[in-house]
């Protein structure tokens, strides 16, 4: 039995309740939290106006030019982002179409 372990413990774990005034998730590695705060990297997110790959990338390049030597993850999660419109389930599709050649 193989058991891969990270060789530097276990990862910081934080649970916490997302309520309605939460704008995002930042879940970024401990290249970025190594260089910048809590507080540095919100301000850092909150500046790219709700764009998480924008977000992302400005906090990645922050990390970065504050001389990270680490590893530098980031994936930042809009969570007022308008949820997009489903297509039509392909069951309705049929229908309508079958409706439609009845009418012609």
């Amino acid at each position: 039995e193989m058991c891969i372990r990270d060789r530097y413990g276990e990862p910081f774990v934080n649970h916490i309740e997302i309520t309605e005034q939460d704008e995002f998730l930042i879940l970024a590695c401990d290249g970025v939290w190594d260089v910048l705060s809590d507080q540095e990297a919100v301000e850092i997110v909150a500046r790219a106006n709700g764009d998480p790959a924008r977000a992302s990338t400005r906090l990645r390049d922050a990390a970065y030019l504050l001389g990270s030597d680490d590893n530098i993850s980031v994936i930042v999660v809009n969570l007022k982002a308008k949820k997009p419109e489903l297509p039509p389930k392909p069951s309705a599709l049929k229908s309508k179409s079958s409706d439609d050649q009845e009418n012609t």
